[in-house]
């Protein structure tokens, strides 16, 4: 059985045990496949692909230590995803093959030259374990810088901690061209530490079994 935690429900359990310690650095995590109801003039695939990226990854790398580089995307012809022109909204969903506890998502808007109208101003995210998304969580509506040049820089969103295998990234506006893109798009997985527990909670937790068995062969004895 799969069980949901969110941060909070993390951090208390954390508390209650009386552990040292809170959540390690997120690492890249990347999605086993992309998928879209939109008609693409330029596949869906190039966004999670690096192409057009200053600066590659590898699955598993520190998230925050790969954005203090501060990475840039390129537009041009093969590192973008386009859709046909006179589609401008839709779904697109990613599939991490297995559920991941997801925290942030980063993302590089479209930034080709002269047809910057087709830059995303706002899309939707929902998070859920069935790829039908007959349960799922609205995880809220974003607002992506519109590039001023080209290569542009990311804006990374983050909404708590959710457990899912599919995230869908609903496009809702473009910035008034008669066609939609989007550069690349990163996921941060949040990864929980185990961590000994304090001195005192040790000895807290012998004290505890000593006085139990104790109280056992007293019961015993009598």
């Amino acid at each position: 059985m799969t069980q949901k935690y969110t941060l909070t429900a993390i951090a208390t359990t954390a508390l209650s045990l009386g552990m040292m310690g809170t959540a390690q650095a997120g690492t890249i995590v990347v999605p086993e496949s992309v998928s879209t109801d939109i008609t693409e003039q330029f596949p869906v695939t190039s966004i999670i692909d690096q192409s057009g990226l200053s600066v590659g990854y590898t699955e598993g790398d520190d998230f925050d230590l790969y954005f203090s580089g501060n990475p840039t995307h390129s537009s041009g012809i093969g590192t973008d995803f386009t859709s046909v022109f006179g589609e401008t909204t839709g779904a697109i969903t990613f599939d991490f093959g297995t559920a991941k506890l997801l925290e942030s998502i980063a993302f590089w808007n479209f930034a080709f030259p002269l047809i910057i109208g087709s830059a995303v101003t706002s899309f939707s995210l929902e998070a859920s374990l069935t790829s039908d998304f007959s349960t799922s969580i609205n995880l809220g509506t974003f607002s992506p810088t519109v590039p001023s040049g080209n290569p542009t820089t990311a804006d990374v969103f983050s909404e708590g901690v959710v457990n899912a295998q599919f995230i869908r990234l609903n496009i809702l506006n473009n910035n008034g061209g008669t066609n939609v893109g989007i550069g690349e798009v990163l996921f941060e997985e949040f990864q929980p530490i185990e961590s000994t527990p304090e001195p005192t909670s040790i000895l807290g937790l012998l004290l505890m079994g000593g006085a139990g068995l104790l109280a056992k062969r007293q019961k015993s004895i009598k």
